[in-house]
């Protein structure tokens, strides 16, 4: 089975070190809690602060951390899958040596871009609910919602459709996985 999987917010840590940097830069104490949707970051923060400092050289290197579980996640995943990284970020060759480096070169491919729907691929799992939402109308496949412990309220939604699931953690998503081949 081919499987997309997303990195930021699902795969790597990368709210927490930004808010952190943020917050000290435009004296906020702004929380992870604090962020109910992808686009309140751009509207508490500047959205220009924002991106440089995401997009900068050696931001994921210095900062950003694999998010609990993720490496075992993905080691068990790749065993009887074909794993493809897809990333709406910015490629830079940083944040591609980081990826290779923190998931042992795992993923067949790794695919910048903000059209993940397009991508070809049996499942997706991101913790974007509207590029989750993209992909299972535009493919009728499954898109899985990681919510990392329910501590991503920016995707607290209500849909119901047969092709989307939610789920908080890893072994969730891998038994979904498991149920489907």
């Amino acid at each position: 089975m081919k499987i997309l999987v997303d990195l930021d917010s699902t795969l790597v840590d990368i709210l927490t070190p930004t808010l952190k940097i943020l917050n000290k830069k435009f004296k906020k104490e702004v929380k992870l809690e604090d962020i109910t949707s992808w686009d309140k970051i751009t509207e508490i923060f500047p959205k220009d602060a924002f991106y440089n400092l995401v997009e900068s050289d050696n931001f994921y290197t210095d900062y950003v951390l694999p998010i609990a579980g993720s490496k075992e996640f993905i080691e068990n995943l790749a065993k009887n899958n074909e794993i493809i990284l897809v990333s709406s970020g910015k490629n830079s060759t940083e944040k591609v040596n980081y990826i290779i480096k923190t998931y042992n070169n795992k993923f067949s491919d790794i695919i910048f871009t903000y059209n993940k729907h397009e991508i070809k691929g049996d499942v997706l799992i991101d913790d974007n609910f509207q590029t989750i939402y993209k992909w299972v109308k535009s493919t009728d496949k499954l898109g899985i919602l990681f919510r990392n412990n329910g501590l991503y309220k920016w995707n607290d939604v209500l849909w119901k459709h047969r092709k989307f699931k939610w789920k908080n953690t890893y072994k969730e998503i891998l038994k979904e996985i498991e149920c489907i081949k």
